[in-house]
């Protein structure tokens, strides 16, 4: 047996003894010897003894101080009191001080046994008190983890009744734990929550999740339990355990989401993730029950100047009234979405040919009906595209596409209307996405090509410019005409850069025939209604001209009638602007728009096109022919230079001279031709009249 044995003596010889004592019986000794009492709270700090020798006598420290001190630092310290002579009354006190034992120094008999006794009486008493401190740590951490828990925690016994349970079970149920201790599990109204509690019972986990509604609150709760048994010592099942999560939060937040993934927030509706998924299911349903539905788009008309005019709030009110009309308009079973910025879709179960032209109608009216917002009578139109299941499509991304298509097609031709998809309508978009596909090679490839048309002076057919006009030399299909390709690139955008490269192109050629020598007067470059609303607009005809060389007042940027009206005042600025780089503007296609004359005279351009379609009509209608005399006389009243397009016959130019037009355009003259061959017409200068 290995023993420590700490030796409180003063004498070394004693404590040589009592070790060649402690040897002899049998006993591997670790020892100390101290004789003061700082040293022995040292020797008790720097570890743990089996059994402390005292010398009841020391000549400054005697056992009787020792003892209070070791049961001080280490109460499990066995603590036998060994002298020389020591008396009954002495032994008594030494006990009752609380020595384990007494031993005569000339009697050491009991010495070995003794030490061996109290050092395994030692070990037992650590080991017991270890036992407990570990014992009311666990019950300690488990009583942390019980009242702490974020979840709500309960025992119950065999007959379904509550045993003990924390504060989180009492604040989710919202009843006190006195009240909730004694309460019988099994009247609970949730007959799925009461069966995961007895399977706990009979030896199995039980789980639930799900709605719950507390009698005492009457609040609807979402939960999940998790039930186990709770088995005696011999492993027989006397009641069960559950945990109880409140999902409330989780779930709202759930729903929150998918509220936000599915509706559509200004309007409500459905949004176009749900409009998918429910035509989806109907035609599934639909094939199933070998029947027809349809889906009909709406866009509305011109939504964008209700935006601009009465700004976002007032176009989303716009959008909720045309929801509620919708909704109204149609069967219970219909589904109405908002599927885009202006854009409803609506899906008719069970619904033929006949029955969808009469929806579109009906549609189409509810819309048409006055409309209050901000203080302004709104007239709502709308252009309706409508496809079929099974004779358009028979899946529901193709019903989509083909409704889509219809629209379109309808919003092409004028809108505020509906129209029925048709075959070639597919035909149509194929090829117009082959012509994007085009476009966007033949920029990179540089395809495109300006040609120069002659503008010259009515009075003395002197060459006084040209208008420059893109041209598509498509390696395949050759010489592409503008207007089948122009309205593709302006949807698409690539008519920025498109425009950009004839800015680009023409300020270079005019430039080079400068440099040659040649007077080409001035070249006028279209620019399209989204070029204009450019944001660098200026900033990329100065560059333009920069690195041309050409001088600004050689430039005029023509604009449309439409697209200087659409914003005056944005108009207005920007010309200013170009204005003020000395570059010149035109008016063009004058007569074909809406414009308010009290507004034109207060844009500053400089040049006024009349739109061919009127100078063609000089021959065979009057009514033409004095739009032209009325338009010219507007133009001079203006102080602008007036350019009659198109002309084409020696009437159309004896009458625009005849009514002071200050110079005129058309084939009579020439065709649009290539730099090279304009350039000859540059180098002649000059026209018969």
């Amino acid at each position: 047996m290995s023993v420590a044995v700490l030796f409180v003596e003063d004498a070394p010889d004693d404590a040589e003894l009592l070790l060649r004592e402690l040897r002899q019986g049998g006993l591997e000794v670790e020892w100390r010897r101290v004789e003061t009492e700082g040293a022995l709270r040292e020797a008790l700090a720097a570890r743990r003894w089996d059994v402390a020798l005292l010398d009841y006598v020391l000549p400054r420290f005697s056992a009787l101080h020792a003892l209070p001190v070791i049961h001080e630092l280490d109460p499990d310290l066995p603590a036998i009191v060994v002298s020389g002579t020591i008396g009954e009354d002495v032994a008594v006190g030494a006990m009752r001080a609380g020595a384990a034992d007494y031993i005569l120094k000339d009697d050491l008999r009991r010495l070995v046994p003794t030490v061996e006794r109290e050092a395994r009486e030692c070990a037992a008493k650590r080991e017991g008190r270890a036992a407990v401190a570990a014992r009311d740590l666990s019950e300690a951490r488990y009583r942390t983890l019980y009242d702490q828990s974020p979840a709500g925690v309960l025992l119950y016994d065999d007959a379904l009744r509550i045993t003990e349970c924390n504060a989180r079970l009492a604040a989710i149920s919202g009843v006190p734990r006195e009240t909730l201790r004694g309460m019988d599990l099994g009247a609970i109204k949730a007959p799925r929550m009461v069966e995961a509690l007895r399977r706990a019972l009979a030896g199995d986990n039980g789980a639930f999740e799900g709605p719950y509604t507390p009698a005492f609150t009457g609040r609807t709760l979402f939960v999940a339990l998790t039930a186990a048994p709770l088995k005696d010592g011999e492993g027989a099942v006397v009641g069960g355990f559950a945990v109880v999560q409140d999902l409330t939060e989780r779930q709202e937040f759930l729903g929150t989401i998918r509220k936000l993934a599915y509706e559509d927030g200004v309007t409500g509706l459905p949004n176009a993730a749900l409009f998918r998924d429910r035509l989806r299911q109907a035609v599934t349903l639909a094939r199933g029950e070998r029947r027809g539905l349809a889906v009909a788009i709406v866009d509305l008309d011109r939504f964008k100047q209700v935006n601009d005019t009465l700004g976002r709030s007032g176009g989303d009110r716009l959008l909720r009234g045309v929801g509620r009309r919708l909704r109204k308009a149609l069967d219970d079973g219909a589904t109405v979405a908002r599927v885009a910025a202006d854009e409803f879709a609506v899906l008719l179960p069970a619904v033929g040919e006949p029955d969808a032209a009469a929806v579109a109608e009906s549609v189409l009216g509810a819309l048409r009906r006055r409309c209050r917002i901000a203080g302004h009578d709104l007239y709502v139109n709308a252009s309706v595209g409508l496809a079929l299941y099974p004779s358009d499509a028979a899946d529901a991304e193709a019903l989509m596409r083909f409704a889509t298509e219809a629209m379109q097609a309808q919003k092409r031709h004028g809108g505020s209307g509906w129209r029925l998809y048709d075959e070639s309508m597919s035909r149509r978009a194929v090829e117009r996405l082959r012509l994007e596909s085009r476009l966007h090679l033949a920029l990179e490839r540089h395809e495109f090509v300006v040609y120069y048309q002659p503008l010259v002076g009515g009075a003395d057919g002197r060459l006084v410019g040209l208008e420059a006009l893109v041209r598509w030399q498509d390696p395949e299909h050759g010489l592409v005409p503008p207007g089948a390709f122009i309205p593709i690139a302006e949807e698409t955008g690539l008519i920025v850069p498109l425009g950009e490269g004839v800015l680009a192109a023409a300020c270079g050629q005019m430039a080079a025939w400068v440099a040659e020598g040649l007077e080409p007067g001035r070249v006028a470059v279209n620019l399209s209604a989204r070029q204009f609303r450019q944001q660098d607009l200026v900033e990329v005809v100065e560059r333009a001209l920069a690195r041309s060389g050409l001088p600004p007042r050689m430039l005029e940027l023509e604009i449309t009638e439409s697209t200087a009206m659409d914003d005056a005042g944005f108009t207005r600025e920007v010309l200013g602007r170009l204005r003020g780089l000395g570059v010149h503007s035109a008016l063009d296609d004058f007569g074909s728009g809406y414009s308010s004359l009290s507004q034109l005279s207060t844009l500053p351009f400089d040049v006024l096109k009349i739109d061919r379609a009127f100078v063609a009509g000089i021959g065979r209608r009057s009514s033409e022919a004095a739009i032209v005399r009325a338009v010219i006389a507007l133009g001079h009243e203006l102080g602008l230079t007036v350019v009659a397009e198109g002309v084409e016959t020696p009437e159309e130019l004896a009458f625009v001279r005849e009514h002071g037009c200050d110079q005129v355009q058309g084939f009579l003259f020439s065709r649009p031709l290539p730099a090279e061959e304009a350039a000859v017409l540059v180098a002649r200068g000059a026209f018969d009249m």
